[in-house]
């Protein structure tokens, strides 16, 4: 139950937007920019930070998942952590969203797009398939 409701804290916390206030915890090494410009190099700093964040929520939530799994939990419980999955890795993708708008280089608008993208076909995916074990269970 305090696992369940650290996740459901860890999934309510809103993504910042204000790069107005913010400095980086650690400046990026020279040469791993490329040709990239200082607001897209700001852009990437302040965003990953939030992904590194995200990627801990979901992963701790993907965990939670995986035992409601295996313990045969009823769908009750399953589909609860199948939505802090969901709503861990939407928070990726609308990174990924604001990313893809505000990005300067093409190069950097296309691939956080078709990673994006992509996580959100995932999600798809894992939506349907929860409605169908919940559908089948407890076979």
């Amino acid at each position: 139950l305090k696992q369940f409701e650290r996740l459901e804290q860890e999934v309510s916390r809103p993504i910042e937007h204000d790069l107005a206030n913010w400095t980086p915890a650690q400046p990026l090494a020279p040469g791993r920019t490329g040709s990239l410009g200082p607001s897209d190099r700001q852009l990437l700093l302040f965003y990953l930070e939030q992904c590194e964040a995200n990627l801990t929520t979901l992963t701790n939530a993907v965990d939670a998942f995986f035992t409601a799994v295996a313990t045969n939990q009823p769908p009750k419980i399953f589909v609860a952590h199948s939505k802090f999955v969901i709503l861990s890795a939407h928070k990726l993708v609308f990174i990924g969203d604001t990313l893809s708008r505000q990005a300067k280089a093409a190069d950097v608008r296309s691939q956080v797009t078709h990673y994006s993208n992509l996580l959100c076909d995932l999600l798809r995916g894992i939506v349907a398939t929860t409605k169908a074990a919940a559908l089948q269970y407890p076979s």
